[in-house]
């Protein structure tokens, strides 16, 4: 059933958004073409964007997000194959990179982005960071977007039964010290509200989450010594043993 409607999905949104790219093509003519073909890839097809990378369905089955390439860029675009009229496009800063797509319920998607900034001293590095977009009202709202750190993006769980608030780790530092190991967030998607459901714990850069939303394990990297622990706990609340 999912697969069928992604099918549909696609071809919703290639009436949609490509036919007009297609009669803005011109036409090569037959012989050109096949000639073309006959050789090896040029540089260009290699370059060439896919029509649809990393396409979700939302849980209804009835929603699909996904980076569709629209006029030589990724746009991240929301369609359904019952209502092709319906498509809503969430447009990024040309300075960043969509990392991942993942839907919250059936009306928010959250994306995970990417850019260069300025980091430290003079430097530049990759910052990631979540926004949440919903497909009826078109809005983006900012997810944990005052955090201090680098990595404010890792997003550990999202509900299954309705809700709007998801897990988030995330760093309030750049610099050694308590803030830079993240910390567990829970983060309401629809406002950008939060509690913090773990503080930092030295060492810590992995946090992982059971199904019911609970922080269950974590993994602590001493680099001086080379070693990895795996930390665990049997229930929300309890302390954390080797």
């Amino acid at each position: 059933m999912k697969v069928s409607l992604a099918v549909g999905a696609c071809l919703a949104a290639s009436q949609a958004i490509v036919t007009a790219q297609e009669n803005a093509t011109p036409k090569e003519p037959v012989a050109a073409s096949a000639q073309a073909n006959s050789g090896p890839p040029t540089v260009a097809a290699y370059a060439q964007l896919p029509f649809v990378e990393g396409a979700k369905l939302s849980p209804d089955g009835l929603w699909i997000a996904g980076m569709f390439a629209i006029g030589g860029s990724q746009r991240v675009v929301i369609v359904s194959p019952f209502d092709p009229d319906g498509i809503k496009q969430a447009v990024m800063p040309e300075d960043t990179e969509v990392s991942s797509l993942r839907w919250v319920g059936n009306e928010n998607v959250v994306i995970r982005l990417r850019a260069i900034r300025p980091f430290g001293a003079g430097e530049r590095a990759y910052v990631s960071r979540v926004v949440a977009f919903n497909r009826i009202t078109g809005k983006f709202t900012k997810l944990l977007w005052d955090l201090g750190g680098q990595d404010a993006a890792d997003i550990l769980w999202v509900p299954t039964d309705g809700s709007t608030k998801m897990l988030v780790a995330g760093q309030n530092s750049i610099y050694m010290g308590n803030d830079f190991w993240p910390a567990v967030y829970s983060v309401d998607v629809t406002n950008g509200r939060r509690t913090t459901d773990l503080q930092g714990r030295t060492d810590v850069m992995d946090w992982i989450v059971d199904s019911a939303g609970v922080v269950r394990l974590a993994i602590a990297t001493d680099r001086t010594r080379g070693t990895r622990t795996l930390l665990h706990r049997p229930k929300k609340g309890a302390s954390f043993d080797r």
